[in-house]
């Protein structure tokens, strides 16, 4: 039987890696507010791009509301509402939680060569 992971689309993490290198730093989950704008962690980055590819910018604006409040949960459900899979995301902010901060970066091509 063939194996099939499931992973971040090169599409989407290209406009995550736009996101992430526009930020001074990348945080751990959720993210944080900088310079008064939210700097997201890398699952939060995806969601964002996912959600604005396939949704509209007026959901990636509404993403950003819910993100500080709401925290991790937001994330998984916006990969889910961007017809992502919800442990995918999970697996972004783990990996993003447990990696230093200057080494988060490189955590977006790993989730799209899952």
């Amino acid at each position: 039987m063939k194996r099939t992971s499931v992973k971040i689309p090169r599409h989407v993490a290209r406009v995550a890696q736009a996101l992430l290198r526009a930020q001074r730093s990348i945080p751990a989950s959720p993210g944080v507010i900088e310079d008064g704008k939210i700097s997201y962690c890398v699952g939060a980055a995806c969601a964002a791009a996912a959600l604005e590819i396939v949704r509209g910018a007026r959901e990636r604006e509404e993403f950003d509301r819910r993100l500080l409040c709401a925290g991790s949960s937001a994330i998984v459900e916006a990969f889910v509402s961007a017809g992502l899979d919800g442990s995918l995301a999970r697996t972004a902010i783990a990996i993003n939680d447990a990696t230093k901060g200057s080494k988060r970066i490189g955590i977006l091509r790993r989730l799209v060569l899952l």
